[in-house]
This record gives C-alpha cells, structure tokens and sequence, in this order.
C-alpha cells in the first residue's frame, strides 16, 4: 500500500510541476507578444524559459499542496485545468495592476496574482465538490432500505 501512495505522490507532483510550466509559459507568451512580438517565430525563448521555469518551481509546492490537502475528491483533470486558468488569470491581472499603478517594481505584482489566482481556483473547486461530496452520505442514510 505505501508503494501506491508514494506512487501516486509521484505523479500528482510531476503533473504539478508540468502544469505550473504550462502556466508559465502562458503567462510568457502572453507578456512576450503583447510587448511587440508580431508573430511566434520572433518571440524571445529565453522569456518563456524562464516563465515555464519559474512556473514549474510554483507548481512544486502549491500543486501538490492543494491536490493532497483540501481537493482530495476533485477530479485531476479539473484540478489542474481550472488552476492553470487560475494562475494565468491572476498573474496578468497582477502584471495589469502593476503597470498600471506604476507600481511595478519587480515581480511582485506577478507572483502574487499568480498564486492569488491559482488560491481563488482551487477555492472554487473545493467549493463545488464539498457540496456533492457531502450530500452523498445523507442521501444514502436517509433513503429506506427495502429488505425481503
């Protein structure tokens, strides 16, 4: 049994960090091509290495933070689709804020829409599936038993 756990550890933190890599290199493509990049062979690789790295270093620890501990009956796929969104949403909602408020001293305004981002999706999710996950002890308690 403990082999399974750890191999199930195993792949939740290798899908976290690949899913925190995916986000960041969204979230690179997106500031890339909006600073003038006018198509995809001219976009600065560098930008979107670092961006899938730094990605990738995020999803090490809130991935598998947010899979085994309060998500725990959130299907994976929804997991993980729904925070990249997340993420990707609150970080350029932070680098908008940031540049706007000519407060952009860093990237500061970056991460922390970032994990705000990615702390509201999985909000939401534990959220929806705490309701269906709740409801289906009682429905099964109070339902009558037909014995012959």
């Amino acid at each position: 049994m403990a082999y399974t756990r750890l191999r199930a550890a195993a792949i939740i933190t290798s899908m976290s960090i690949v899913s925190g890599a995916i986000a960041g290199t969204l979230v690179a493509f997106i500031i890339d091509f909006s600073f003038g990049a006018p198509h995809i062979y001219s976009l600065d690789l560098v930008v979107v290495q670092v961006g899938a790295m730094i990605g990738g270093v995020f999803g090490i620890f809130l991935g598998p933070a947010a899979a085994f501990g309060f998500l725990r009956r959130v299907p994976i796929g929804r997991l993980f689709g729904q925070t990249i969104l997340g993420a990707v949403c609150g970080t350029m909602l932070g680098f908008g804020i940031g540049r706007a408020s000519h407060l952009f001293n860093g990237f500061v305004w970056i991460f922390g829409g970032g994990m705000l981002g990615f702390c509201l999706a999985a909000a939401r999710l534990w959220w929806r599936f705490r309701e269906s996950s709740s409801r289906s002890p009682e429905l099964s308690a109070s339902e009558p038993s037909i014995e012959r």
